[in-house]
């Protein structure tokens, strides 16, 4: 799955849906490169998604975070659940 150049509040709902079915279905690599444009909304169900994926002994992975993904996922402290150290 590919993150939107736009990933926030008017994106929510739909990613809610296809975060829920990817996540049935296990497919967990999120492509965070072509995000511009970030807002703390669309952060947290990321997050919330990855910690369900984690609850259900999994990980999800996002991969190629641009530099804005970088700084939304750092400044709202959410680096731990979606930024990669490995």
């Amino acid at each position: 799955m590919t993150l939107p150049e736009t990933f926030d509040v008017t994106t929510v709902r739909a990613w809610h849906q296809q975060l829920v079915s990817a996540l049935a279905d296990g497919l967990l690599t999120i492509d965070a490169s072509q995000v511009q444009r970030a807002d703390a909304a669309a952060m947290q169900l990321l997050a919330a998604a990855a910690l369900e994926a984690r609850h259900q002994g999994r990980t999800l992975d996002v991969t190629a975070p641009s530099p804005v993904f970088t700084a939304a996922a750092t400044t709202l402290g959410l680096g731990d659940h979606l930024l990669s150290t490995h």
